[in-house]
């Protein structure tokens, strides 16, 4: 009887990590996310100066965030959106066209991490 116990402790031990882990990757890339959406906004109004703000706070928030996630995400999106991340500073110094294109994909790859990390049943089965 006690194997029993031990066991179902276990298994409740990891069900409560694997909660807990939906619920800390979803809360970390809120915060990104929530940065991104205030410079896709500034963005739109043209304002540079805080344009330049709001990016440099997005990468710092960013780099703090991606320290927890590397435990619980796959290395490869956690690097594609890394790289997308290291040139959004660059296209707006170039004053280039295709920062919002890059603020976009940034975003997309965010909401797929917290997404991809969510068990439906298509990522069970």
């Amino acid at each position: 009887m006690t194997r029993v116990r031990i066991a179902a402790g276990i298994l409740s031990l990891l069900i409560i990590l694997s909660i807990s882990s939906i619920f800390l990757v979803r809360r970390q890339c809120r915060q990104v996310l929530t940065v991104l959406e205030q410079l896709s906004l500034a963005a739109d109004t043209g304002d540079k100066e805080q344009m330049h703000m709001l990016c440099t706070a997005a990468q710092d928030r960013w780099e703090e965030v991606q320290g927890a996630l590397m435990c619980l995400v796959s290395h490869e999106k956690l690097t594609s959106a890394d790289q997308a991340f290291c040139r959004l500073i660059p296209l707006l110094e170039a004053d280039c066209d295709e920062f919002e294109a890059e603020l976009a994909t940034v975003q997309t790859m965010l909401m797929h991490i917290t997404q991809g990390e969510t068990p439906y049943l298509t990522n069970v089965f």
